[in-house]
Formats: C-alpha cells, sequence, structure tokens
C-alpha cells in the first residue's frame, strides 16, 4: 500500500472513531444532563401533591441541583483536564444509578425530613450530572473537533433534549399506571445501561493526531490559554455576565414551563406534550445553530438565541389560548438549543483546549448566581402573587439585556499562546 493511502486509510479510520465518540457523547449527555433536567420538571407536581410542598419549596430543590451542577463544573473540569472525560463518564454514570435508587425510596416519613432528603438526592444528582454530563461531554467534542466545532457541540448536546422528546411525552401515562417511584427506579437504569457500557467500548480521549490549521500554508494550532490567563482578560467576565443572565431567565422558564402552562389552563397531558414539543425545537436550534455558529459568528448566534427566547415569553403572556402556548414552544425551544450550543463553541473558539475543562467549570461557576437564582425567584413570586407576569416579564429584561452584552464581545487581545 502507497504512502498516500496508508495516509487516507489512517484519515479515514480517525473520522469514523470521531463521529463514534460523537454519538457516544448523544447518548450519554441524554441520561447525564437531560434525563435529570426534564425530570424535575416531570416530578414537580406528583412530589408537591404527595407531600404538601409550596412550588417555592419545590424550586429550592432544583436549584440546589443547579448549583451542584455549577459548583462542581471546576473541580470536576480540573479532573477531567488532568484524567480525561472517560473516566469521569464511568464513575458518575454508577453514582447516577445509585441516586435514582435512592430518590425512588423516598416517603414514609413526614414532609419536612423528605423535602431534605430531596435536597440532599438533588444535590448528590447534581454533581454526578457535572461528571456525566455538560463538563466532560464539551471537554471531549472540544478535544475531538477542532473543525466544525459548533456543529459537533450542537449534535452532541441534542442528547441533553432527546428525554424532552421522548421522556417528557411517555412520563405522563407511566407515571399514572406505575407511580412517580417506578419512574424514578426506571430513570436509574437508564443511567447505567446507556452510560457504562458507551464509556468502556466506544468513548476514547482524544483522536489519533491533532486537527492543524494550514492558514498560510503553515500548520499551526489554535490558540489557547490557560486558567489563570483567561481570568485576566475582560471578556471572560463579559462573556460571564452574559452567560449569567441568559440562564437567568431560560433554567428558571423551563423550570416552571410544565406548571404555566397549566396555569393557562391546559391539562397535564397537554402541557407535557407541548413541553416535549419545546425540547424538539431545542434539538432543532442546537444543529442549525451550530451550523450558523461555524458559518457566521457563534456570539451572534447567542444573542440572537436570547432574543428569540424573550420574544417566546412575549408571545405567551399575550394571550391564553393554546396557539400562544404552542409559539412560546417553538421560539423557546429554538433559542434555548442555539444558547446552549453556541456558549461551548464561544469558550473554545476565545480560549482553545488546553485548559478547557477547568476555563468551562470557571465560566460555570461565575455564571452560577443567574443559573440558581432565577427559579425560586419565579416560584416565590408566583406563591406572592398568584401568577408568572411580574417574574417572567423580569426575565424578559434579562434575555434582552445578556443579548445586548455578548453583541459587543471582542476576543481577547492578550498575548495567547499555543496550544
Amino acid at each position: 500500500m502507497s504512502e498516500t493511502l496508508q495516509r487516507v486509510v489512517h484519515r479515514l479510520r480517525a473520522i469514523d472513531r470521531s463521529l463514534w465518540v460523537l454519538l457516544g457523547v448523544v447518548i450519554i449527555s441524554s441520561v447525564g444532563s437531560g434525563m435529570p433536567w426534564y425530570t424535575m420538571g416531570i416530578l414537580f407536581t406528583p412530589l408537591t401533591a404527595e407531600f404538601g410542598w409550596g412550588r417555592g419549596a419545590y424550586s429550592v430543590a432544583q436549584s440546589l441541583y443547579i448549583l451542584a451542577t455549577n459548583l462542581s463544573a471546576l473541580p470536576i473540569g480540573n479532573l477531567v483536564d488532568r484524567w480525561g472525560s472517560r473516566r469521569m463518564m464511568g464513575i458518575t454514570g454508577v453514582a447516577s444509578f445509585i441516586i435514582w435508587g435512592l430518590l425512588s425510596r423516598l416517603g414514609h416519613i413526614s414532609p419536612e425530613k423528605a423535602l431534605l432528603a430531596l435536597y440532599a438526592l438533588y444535590i448528590l444528582l447534581g454533581i454526578a450530572s457535572s461528571g456525566l454530563g455538560n463538563v466532560s461531554c464539551s471537554a471531549l467534542v472540544a478535544r475531538w473537533f477542532r473543525k466544525r466545532r459548533g456543529l459537533a457541540m450542537g449534535v452532541a448536546l441534542i442528547g441533553g433534549s432527546l428525554p424532552g422528546v421522548i421522556l417528557v411525552p411517555l412520563s405522563a401515562p407511566f407515571i399514572d399506571a406505575y407511580g412517580w417511584r417506578a419512574f424514578t427506579m426506571l430513570l436509574g437504569v437508564l443511567a447505567l445501561v446507556c452510560s457504562v457500557p458507551i464509556v468502556l467500548w466506544v468513548i476514547r480521549e482524544a483522536p489519533p493526531e491533532p486537527e492543524p490549521s494550514t492558514a498560510g500554508g503553515v500548520a499551526q494550532s489554535a490558540p489557547s490559554y490557560s486558567a489563570r490567563e483567561a481570568l485576566r482578560t475582560p471578556t471572560f467576565w463579559v462573556m460571564s455576565l452574559a452567560f449569567a443572565l441568559g440562564m437567568l431567565a431560560s433554567v428558571a422558564i423551563q423550570m416552571h414551563a410544565i406548571p404555566f402552562l397549566m396555569d393557562r389552563g391546559l391539562s397535564r397531558a397537554t402541557a407535557s406534550s407541548i413541553w416535549g414539543f419545546l425540547a424538539l425545537w431545542g434539538i432543532i436550534g442546537k444543529v442549525t445553530l451550530g451550523w450558523a455558529a461555524d458559518r457566521f459568528s457563534a456570539r451572534v448566534v447567542y444573542s440572537l438565541s436570547l432574543l428569540s427566547q424573550a420574544l417566546s415569553v412575549l408571545v405567551a403572556l399575550s394571550s391564553p389560548r393554546p396557539e400562544a402556548a404552542w409559539a412560546f414552544a417553538l421560539l423557546f425551544g429554538l433559542g434555548m438549543g442555539g444558547q446552549l450550543c453556541t456558549r461551548a463553541t464561544i469558550v473554545a473558539e476565545y480560549y482553545g483546549v488546553r485548559a478547557y475543562g477547568t476555563i468551562w467549570g470557571l465560566v460555570t461557576f461565575f455564571t452560577l448566581p443567574g443559573m440558581v437564582g432565577g427559579g425560586p425567584l419565579a416560584g416565590f413570586l408566583y406563591d406572592v402573587t398568584g401568577n408568572y407576569r411580574m417574574p417572567y416579564s423580569l426575565f424578559v429584561g434579562a434575555f434582552v439585556l445578556g443579548a445586548a452584552a455578548l453583541f459587543f464581545l471582542r476576543k481577547p487581545q492578550t498575548e495567547r499562546r499555543l496550544a
């Protein structure tokens, strides 16, 4: 076999492996980040009805999950840089199985003790989700895909929406038939069988060789920062502010989506179907807007994604008609998908992959106040006012401010090292 043909075969094998890794990431992210997130909305009504908790109290549990996910992102990102995504995915896949099993046993104690147990389990689930979901998965994709990174990130994040499309519509009849405890036990089994075998047989840490840039006819590596260098740039802080504002509004609205839709006069089944429709458009947004981020500008796509979500909320508040709810789901899902896939792309584009896990953990840490504050704010304002109009109007303003902040973002101007 000639040397040229050998190089071609080697390249084809590398491409084949990268696609298998990407498929594995899709499946793992579905049980690592998507399944816990959508399940918290599914369990909102059954748990509050059985234990008599207020919506604000349950929203605190959701926020504790988000808090744990984001606080653990920095140490887990550092471990991913040191040990690799594969080992972290395996450990947290087994941990997720155990946590879901414990959650299925919740009950037969006072509502106050049950609430504390729920808080503890959601914290543990958040830590496991950080290792099995966004941190490990985005670091793996960033290292495997130097070109078409936005599209690859969008495809990888499809996994985060798959439970919304598949699990949410099926959850209502399943819970009605077998109860929420059987449902959570099923989730634990899914977490185990959809992570550990893939980690063992599909996931690999890095491509056989890097993908060099050949600009000007000379092979070059992408510019890359250490975590300390990134923290010294004003860009990092503007980026974190924009991400925090966007996540403040987006996360809170997703937390309260099903109760909000039911308050608009829709049945649980219809609200769940609309939530699944929203998740479907989230998938479409991740792929199409991830592609657009590669072709145009990730920061502009991110800004437009936030504005799409702001418009969706205005549509939902303008009318109680079902048509407005479906339009809300379309616009919000599309913007949510674009927001999620472009965040990881912007971080890799601006700061490289040398310390990607740690930098992503830092960005996540500094967006934490926005991510954990919105849900309880919406829940407690609902308890006070009896509707979602006030908190949702505040979230529209957060979307607009976040879009404006990132639209004017520029790449760091400090001295850069090469990956």
